[in-house]
């Protein structure tokens, strides 16, 4: 190999390795909000008149927490991508903000269930486990028949 093209072949080098170096580096997404921003967001789910008294939930660095306490049964949040189902295209986005205002039937029963392995601490909502296998989980309470009525 000729001194010249030894000396093109470093110089070619050294410019990719600038060029790599000045590209963007990966930066992990947050799925946390900004408190009051997240508040704001989940009550724009429903009219003034309802978001107003409804409680509020945030996602918070231990899952969902409530931020305001309601008075009229309403329950406003932000969901993410990974409350939809598994199998959907935006389930692992990350950028997915989806203002949701449940109504006091739907949030004794969506809730409760929603966050049941939260509050259970069996790892299998927000804490990373297997979302293969809580999908399963839901299958096999479906289609086991009638439920038990939850008035709580």
């Amino acid at each position: 190999m000729s001194r010249v093209s030894e000396l093109t072949i470093g110089f070619a080098l050294v410019i990719a390795m600038a060029v790599v170096c000045r590209m963007p580096q990966h930066r992990r997404i947050s799925t946390l909000m900004e408190k009051n921003a997240e508040i704001q967001l989940a009550r724009s789910a429903a009219p003034d008149s309802i978001s107003r008294d409804a409680t509020i939930l945030v996602l918070g660095r231990q899952g969902y927490e409530t931020a305001v306490e309601g008075k009229n049964g309403f329950v406003c949040m932000v969901g993410r991508g990974w409350m939809a189902a598994f199998d959907s295209p935006e389930f692992w986005n990350p950028k997915v903000r989806a203002a949701d205002c449940l109504n006091p039937q739907a949030a004794r029963s969506i809730i409760a269930d929603r966050f049941s392995a939260q509050q259970d601490g069996d790892g299998r909502s927000f804490q990373g486990g297997d979302p293969i296998g809580n999908q399963s989980g839901v299958r096999e309470q479906t289609t086991a028949g009638p439920r038990e009525r939850r008035d709580t």
